[in-house]
């Protein structure tokens, strides 16, 4: 399975110097890996491979507003974090190999921090979740509930208040619920298992005409009763 963009820059190292300088730059590196980094990789992600990557800390280096681009963005300063992709986004939208995926990027990585502002909390007031972000409440809230559509962020909006409502799962009921379907799944099956215990000790079978094992105990049954009657008739 071939790995994703990030993880192959992140394992770029300083001393590949100027080999592909026809190519890309490592100051290339360090901008292409910072960006895919952030729309792709996790928190743990971005902290194993990135942050305390000492490797890719030193690329990085190259390039000081990526530097500071994910310190930001890992301290969860989302206004400053977003400042620096605005002002990148002129150098970016030349350049020959990242311009056809510019607006991909920051769609991405504007959504993974709207994400993880909300994660740790239960609620949050979105006028001040809008001051982190440096824009509108009304465009937040659009955005927050595309984020909710998709999926991405299991929470309510109470658009009067304004506020950003989390919508845990009930942990307690799901689990009773299993509880509920393996009994009942249980109780099925062995209902099943003691009819056929039943039919096997009463020696009870369905078989085919072409059975060379006989007739059953039951079919021998019959049999016997049917000529005890048919002796009964001729003494009459």
């Amino acid at each position: 399975k071939p790995r994703p963009p990030p993880r192959h820059f992140v394992d770029v190292s300083v001393d590949l110097g100027n080999s592909f300088s026809e190519v890309c730059s490592l100051a290339d590196v360090a901008l292409y890996g910072g960006l895919c980094a952030l729309a792709a990789f996790d928190r743990a992600e971005l902290s194993a491979k990135i942050v305390s990557n000492t490797a890719f800390r030193s690329m990085i280096e190259l390039y000081p507003e990526v530097r500071e681009l994910v310190n930001d963005f890992y301290s969860s300063r989302y206004a400053s974090c977003l400042d620096y992709l605005g002002k990148l986004k002129p150098h970016l939208l030349v350049d020959i190999h990242l311009w056809p995926h510019v607006s991909q990027l920051y769609a991405n990585i504007r959504s993974k921090a709207l994400v993880q502002y909300f994660s740790p909390y239960v609620s949050v007031d979105m006028r001040r979740m809008a001051t982190a972000f440096n824009v509108e409440v009304v465009e937040l809230e659009k955005e927050l509930a595309a984020l909710i559509m998709a999926g991405a962020i299991p929470a309510r909006i109470d658009s009067q208040s304004k506020i950003l409502y989390a919508r845990h799962a009930d942990q307690r009921h799901a689990t009773f619920e299993n509880a509920l379907a393996m009994g009942e799944t249980y109780m099925r099956n062995t209902k099943a298992l003691l009819l056929r215990i039943n039919l096997l000790r009463a020696d009870f079978a369905v078989k085919g005409t072409g059975d060379t094992f006989g007739p059953s105990k039951s079919s021998r049954q019959d049999r016997q009763d049917g000529r005890n009657i048919g002796y009964a008739g001729g003494g009459l």
